[in-house]
């Protein structure tokens, strides 16, 4: 019982980092092409698309370099 709350801990804890990466993400996006939060997301989602790359792993990019792979 202890193992399993921890593993739920441990599953929150990441999903609630992989929210903080992505809205980073959106949010340079934003700021460097003028665009939506709707629209950066959708940036972000088909840079993940295109590079066949995890979302999370895109964003920690972004968020790292501050650029978008091509799309």
């Amino acid at each position: 019982m202890a193992i399993a709350a921890a593993q739920r801990v441990a599953t929150l804890r990441a999903g609630y980092e992989t929210r903080q990466e992505i809205g980073e993400a959106v949010g340079i996006i934003m700021e460097r092409r003028r665009l939506t939060s709707d629209q950066a997301f959708a940036l972000l989602r088909t840079a993940s698309n295109n590079t066949n790359t995890k979302l999370r792993e895109v964003a920690r990019s972004v968020a790292l370099t501050g650029e978008l792979p091509d799309v």
